[in-house]
């Protein structure tokens, strides 16, 4: 039996040519969804769901209550089978994890051999004007959003975010100087909206410069009352207590909650100056504006009968709850910050009035919920007294003043890395890698602490210091014994250098030159069928040219079944912000698509088109952090006793 033509010639094409030339087989209307690439972003005329997009509410209060389902179904994404076999063996039994290194007077590969040759296509937009202050974002950042939708958006957000590439951005999107959104001009509205956000972030600090700049705030009772709740919080109370005395009548339209705020904040006033029957007054109002239970109030009504209040154990503390107890002398023990506010946790890391170890635990859940600094927490580390029986947070103290005053490398780098051990036990290894920043760059890669490579690189690459990541895995040379496909590829480290160039904002070209050694890598099994999806999706969104023995095995293993995928019509909305340039609304939405933990849980479609849409909207960086934070923690690791 003759063979068909088209299958006589396919037997002398090459994988490519093959693929072109059976298309022209195909009827013209299914081509371009036969042969369509699954990573990249869907057609405008094609909507991703039969429901209509969400719409804002025509009024919306300041900030409603947040909710919403932390998971989602995983969708469907089926990948394309690419022409050619990977050509990989067996699996290998993985990393020699707990061998000591490799001496260097040892055999070495070169970690500066030309990987495999991957054909690559750069492809560069030209960069968006930036508004001429320090937040470096895009210009018209509140341009085509109506303050009602900002309400209505940020209304469905987790806040703060707990990734830390949506922090960063969220933080500078809320405390610029930009013109405000539609129907805000002049309005003290927006100005309250952002100071709430700003609080219930924990950024307590960046809420005040944004009240002291509206000449408002005096007069505006929404805004005194907020400034009133930050003068408390920060311990200057009769500049609180002062403005509070000025919001006698309440606007009608102000939100039921922060009025029952200011009423107690009155309470609190007169319950510090000893009017005991004011404050119960203030009670009796707080009960009428809001009947149920509020902690506050509870303890306003003891404080008023003349006795101490009892902190609950599963009290949810905010800062107005600490201050009522820390004025009827209860004892704040720091087994209740478990559930305390970022606001009062940013707050007590800084207050030298605190207690030891209440500022120190603070400190470190502040940190972890994105509310202080890195450098902020290293400011606590140095300053708390330490106690003589020290428990977690008392040893990571020590360890790092330990670490800042060493000045013999090998000692220095065992100490760093006793350090992050604990830390990420304690769920604290991204800001302890930052942390471990100055220490880090205080000696230079030398051969003599080459088994350290690996933790500076992850040190570098978390505090964004590229080229010194680079510098530390092409010292990995004799410390990282590779196999052969991995000397090949270029040798023990050479996958973090894909890692380092696939966040670099500043590299031009060359983006895929070391991923070699990661196909190698996910070859011999080194990369679970998650984490390959994951890279593959990245890699897409970023527009890097993904090599096609990646895309082959990526399209061979299961489908992730897991991850959190926003409701239907928000990733539509996302692509359709991102292309308008509508910058605040793309944050907004990506926080809304990535869910409640961030990029490294978020299901691969929501990833992928929220990389997208920040590349599109002009905050290319901003995808690139979010690209490596998605990667970080499952990135193959060989770190050696």
């Amino acid at each position: 039996m003759r063979r068909p033509s088209f299958l006589r010639f396919a037997t002398v094409c090459t994988a490519t040519a093959c693929l072109l030339a059976l298309t022209s087989f195909l009827p013209r209307e299914g081509r371009a969804q036969d042969l369509s690439n699954p990573f990249a972003e869907p057609e405008t005329s094609r909507p991703r769901s039969k429901k209509p997009a969400d719409t804002p509410a025509a009024q919306a209060p300041l900030l409603p209550p947040m909710s919403g389902d932390p998971g989602g179904a995983a969708a469907e994404l089926p990948y394309p089978v690419p022409p050619t076999e990977s050509g990989y063996g067996q699996p290998a039994q993985g990393w020699n994890s707990n061998e000591p290194p490799v001496a260097p007077g040892a055999p070495a590969y070169a970690p500066d051999q030309a990987p495999v040759a991957v054909q690559t296509i750069e492809r560069v937009d030209l960069e968006p004007l930036a508004v001429p202050n320090a937040s470096n974002l895009p210009g018209e950042m509140w341009g085509g959003l109506p303050v009602t939708e900002v309400e209505a958006l940020l209304a469905k957000v987790d806040i703060p975010p707990r990734s830390a590439a949506l922090h960063a951005v969220w933080r500078r999107l809320l405390s610029s100087d930009d013109a405000p959104p539609g129907g805000a001009s002049g309005s003290p509205r927006f100005t309250a909206m952002r100071a709430e956000v700003l609080y219930r972030s924990g950024l307590t600090k960046e809420a005040v410069d944004v009240l002291a700049r509206d000449p408002a705030t005096a007069s505006d009772a929404m805004l005194a009352t907020m400034q009133a709740r930050l003068d408390i919080g920060q311990g200057r109370r009769d500049k609180a207590c002062a403005m509070a005395n000025g919001l006698t009548n309440l606007p009608a339209d102000m939100p039921a909650a922060l009025k029952m705020e200011a009423v107690l904040i009155g309470g609190y006033c007169a319950a510090a100056a000893g009017d005991m029957p004011a404050a119960e007054l203030k009670v009796s109002l707080a009960r009428e504006l809001q009947p149920a239970q509020t902690l506050s109030a509870d303890v306003l009504e003891t404080l008023a009968a003349g006795a101490t209040p009892v902190m609950p154990k599963d009290a949810k503390l905010s800062l107005l709850d600490y201050r009522m107890f820390e004025l009827g002398k209860a004892e704040v023990s720091a087994a209740a910050l478990t559930l305390a506010s970022p606001a009062l946790l940013a707050t007590l890391a800084v207050d030298g009035s605190a207690a030891p170890s209440v500022r120190l635990r603070a400190g470190e859940a502040a940190a972890s919920v994105n509310a202080i600094t890195p450098d902020e927490l290293a400011a606590v580390y140095r300053s708390v007294p330490l106690p003589d029986a020290p428990e977690a947070a008392d040893r990571r103290a020590e360890l790092f003043r330990t670490i800042e005053a060493e000045r013999t490398p090998a000692k220095k780098t065992r100490l760093i890395r006793t350090l992050l051990d604990d830390a990420r036990r304690s769920g604290l290894y991204w800001p302890a890698l930052i942390l471990m920043a100055p220490p880090v760059d205080s000696f230079q890669p030398a051969v003599e602490i080459g088994w350290f490579a690996e933790t500076a690189v992850e040190v570098s690459l978390a505090a964004g210091r590229y080229d010194q990541a680079r510098a530390w895995a092409q010292l990995s040379a004799g410390f990282f014994e590779p196999s052969a496909n991995e000397q090949q590829a270029g040798g023990g480290l050479a996958h973090w250098l894909a890692l380092i160039d696939l966040a670099d904002p500043a590299l031009t070209s060359g983006r895929s030159q070391h991923l070699g050694s990661v196909e190698a890598l996910a070859g011999n099994g080194r990369i679970d069928a998650n984490s390959l999806h994951r890279l593959v999706t990245v890699l897409d969104a970023l527009e890097i040219q993904v090599p096609i023995p990646l895309w082959d095995m990526a399209s061979r293993a299961p489908q992730p079944a897991t991850g959190f995928l926003p409701e239907t019509g928000v990733l539509s909305q996302l692509q359709e912000a991102s292309k308008k340039k509508e910058y605040a609304r793309t944050v907004l939405l990506a926080m809304r698509a990535l869910g409640p933990t961030g990029a490294e849980s978020a299901q691969i479609i929501a990833l992928g088109d929220s990389i997208r849409a920040l590349r599109r909207a002009g905050l290319e960086p901003d995808a690139r952090r979010l690209g490596l934070e998605a990667l970080f923690a499952s990135w193959p690791r060989a770190i050696t006793n």
